[in-house]
């Protein structure tokens, strides 16, 4: 898929969080969901309105994973000062 299209959108959610949309949307409580598996083939307005908190845009991703460019400056410094980088 490509997501650089004006239709495409990411977002980023825990497990915990996708399993709250999914009850908040009636989904666990299907027989295909008790048997493990549960397929939403289009999006519904319901859908898009419980994944709007979780719509990742530009510049967004810090928020969601807070330590991910944490030590990115002191691991150039080692990797430089060993003869790396």
């Amino acid at each position: 898929m490509n997501v650089r299209g004006p239709k495409h959108a990411i977002y980023a959610m825990t497990f915990r969080e996708a399993e709250g949309v999914a009850s908040s949307l009636g989904w666990t409580d299907t027989q295909s969901w008790a048997d493990g598996y549960y397929v939403q083939t289009r999006e519904s307005k319901a859908l898009l309105a419980a994944l709007e908190p979780y719509l990742m845009a530009p510049g967004e991703w810090e928020r969601f994973f807070p330590k991910l460019g944490e030590g990115v400056e002191e691991r150039k410094v080692t990797e430089a000062a060993a003869g790396g980088v």
